[in-house]
């Protein structure tokens, strides 16, 4: 539960070992390069080392006969490979044209069998027909037309009658389609054709390549399909054979090449001198050890280190190493945002809160087993992250079922402590709770931010921020003397703990910026137009009391959002008893899973909008960079 320490790194040797360091760097899987300009700018007058990446060509090459093949890139351990880029070169081309000749193999027996088809088609409703296609279309003073109307048209046809001189022959009637051919004088044709084209009469061409009786030509053409599938199918089992023959080849070769283009592409974060590279970056400390030590074995190769502590110019990547089971909710803290590497990580605090929460707005024994049913499935099947945390607030939403006693709403089957939310004064009892949840957590998130203002040194932060020092004495202190004053009945405001917990947390913070700056030890502290600088912060002033109080408030919907879940079920079950039997049974099943889909979905929003803008917002501001080395193995990026 913390962010990992991390060295700056850097190194140094001659600039004809860069491409040996850059593989080693590559292959330790826990170096992040750093742009030297951010490190060694002000320290250092360095060029960029301009090459020429030697291995993008065959690597372009390896890529296009990947996505050639259908083959998706993955990691392969090159170790063993001792090809050159000659041979390799030769067996891409050789692999390459015999994939094209098969492809085209392919392609010509596809569309040999689509023409075929095609006739078929067209042909079938001739089937019956008993005379040769190149007779029938070769009349020299008659017009013959093949093709289809609605049957609509045909029933018109039939009972109004045909054109002068004009024959019509059906081969195949259905309720929607009549497929047919008409005959006229070929003088007429155009008139006749405009008479057929007004009934939507769609003319159907028929294939040249078609000779014959057309149940011949049917019988022929579909023992060639079948003859071409057959070939078809073996064309594809050698194209696949081709393939996997080739793949693992091409996978530990496409592996190496991206190994030593990525390695080579680390010249960009690199500068140089006259002999000498100079190339910075990021490793964790329980690595930097290993690290060092697998460096020293270079010839000449210097290895330095440094803290970022000591320099507040560096800005170091952030490492989050949570325990599993809390590490599920690192995704939510990285919704907001990564943190810095100076601030506390919140995810452990999310996982806590936010999983009471859920239980205490959400808590039913039932509906928690079918979230987290549905979590389960989400997790493993479907491979959603958001799985674990569904997971986890099943859970929790489980367990306060059996607090609340309640079992799909009902609470009369379960017995324990059945803490019921709608009975007596447990309401507004609820409503309190949740509210001095509210308090206790603002309290904290102050805390929590003294804490990072201690770990980045800065004073503004710690004694005079609306959530420093000054902010926990006006907040906590006169929460904790209003709490005495009502409950202890004792009094507690005095003029010297009004000036102690009221006016001097005010002037604090109303000063923070001036007095923040004295204290760092900056000599330009005075603000510049000091009307404007009273008038602003007065505002913000007020901001802060209305801040303190709609927190405070945003937290009674913990104990609002069980109170209503506690309401909707007494609804749903009042209803599936009223109604009874089948019917009762059907109300409930359709109640629940209304309230798991839809308050379910509400209250998860809701809690996580407790964090973010109740909570993280006191001492978080998560504007850090995530730490991401490089990796030989790039399925892991």
């Amino acid at each position: 539960m913390a962010i990992e320490k991390q060295k700056l790194i850097i190194l140094v040797g001659q600039i004809e070992q860069f491409d040996t360091v850059a593989r080693l760097c590559l292959k330790s899987g826990v170096f992040q390069p750093e742009n030297r300009a951010k490190t060694a700018g002000n320290k250092l007058t360095l060029t960029n080392i301009e090459d020429a990446d030697p291995y993008a060509h065959t690597l372009q090459d390896l890529q296009k006969a990947l996505d050639f093949a259908g083959i998706k890139p993955e990691y392969r351990d090159f170790s063993g490979y001792s090809g050159s880029e000659e041979s390799l070169s030769e067996s891409l081309q050789a692999f390459e044209e015999e994939m094209l000749s098969l492809q085209k193999e392919i392609e010509e027996k596809e569309k040999e069998i689509e023409q075929d088809t095609f006739i078929v088609s067209q042909l079938s409703p001739l089937k019956d027909l008993d005379i040769p296609l190149e007779d029938l279309f070769s009349f020299r003073y008659v017009s013959l037309r093949f093709g289809r109307m609605p049957r609509a048209s045909y029933d018109k046809i039939m009972k109004h009658g045909l054109p002068e001189n004009t024959f019509l022959q059906t081969t195949t009637v259905d309720k929607k389609t009549v497929w047919c051919f008409y005959f006229c004088p070929r003088a007429l044709r155009n008139r006749i054709d405009a008479y057929f084209n007004a009934l939507f009469f769609e003319r159907e061409e028929i294939s040249d390549t078609a000779k014959g009786v057309p149940g011949a030509v049917i019988a022929e053409k579909t023992r060639l399909i079948e003859n071409a599938n057959k070939e078809l199918s073996a064309l594809y089992e050698r194209y696949e054979t081709i393939i996997s023959s080739h793949k693992e080849h091409l996978l530990i070769a496409y592996s190496r090449y991206r190994f030593l283009s990525d390695a080579f592409a680390l010249r960009k974060y690199a500068g140089r001198d006259a002999h000498l590279f100079y190339l910075y970056g990021w490793v964790p400390v329980r690595d930097a050890r290993a690290f060092k030590e697998q460096m020293r074995g270079v010839e000449n190769i210097t290895v330095l280190s440094e803290d970022p502590v000591y320099d507040k110019s560096l800005r170091p990547p952030t490492k989050i190493r949570n325990p599993w089971g809390i590490n599920f909710f690192e995704q939510f803290v990285n919704m907001y945002g990564t943190p810095e590497y100076n601030e506390i990580d919140p995810t452990f605090l999310v996982a806590i809160t936010y999983t009471l929460f859920f239980g205490i707005m959400f808590g039913d024994i039932g509906q928690g087993l079918v979230l987290c049913l549905i979590g389960l499935f989400a997790w493993f099947k479907l491979k959603m992250p958001l799985g674990k945390i569904m997971t986890v607030i099943g859970v929790s939403s489980t367990c306060f079922g059996f607090f609340y006693g309640s079992l799909f709403g009902n609470e009369e089957i379960v017995k324990g402590f059945s803490y019921h939310v709608l009975e007596g004064d447990n309401t507004v009892f609820t409503l309190l709770f949740a509210a001095g949840v509210g308090i206790l957590l603002i309290v904290g998130a102050m805390l929590l931010n003294i804490i990072n203002g201690v770990r980045q040194r800065d004073f503004q932060k710690i004694f005079f921020d609306t959530n420093g020092l000054a902010g926990l004495v006006l907040f906590g202190g006169n929460v904790t003397a209003l709490l005495i004053t009502f409950l202890a009945h004792r009094r507690v405001y005095t003029p010297l703990t009004v000036i102690l917990l009221i006016v001097l947390p005010i002037l604090m913070i109303f000063l923070r910026e001036p007095l923040g700056k004295l204290c760092a030890g900056d000599s330009d502290w005075r603000p510049a137009k000091f009307g404007e600088y009273c008038m602003e912060n007065l505002f913000e002033l007020i901001e802060v009391f209305l801040s303190f109080l709609s927190n405070t408030i945003s937290y009674v919907r913990i104990g609002a959002f069980a109170v209503s879940h506690a309401g909707m079920m007494l609804v749903v079950v009042s209803m599936s008893r009223m109604i009874g039997g089948a019917g009762g049974v059907v109300v409930m099943v359709l109640g629940n899973i209304l309230v798991i889909a839809l308050e379910g979905l509400i209250v998860g929003i809701q809690g996580l909008r407790l964090q973010f803008y109740e909570f993280f917002s006191r001492f978080y501001k998560g504007e850090g960079r995530p730490y991401t080395p490089l990796k030989a193995n790039f399925d892991e990026k």
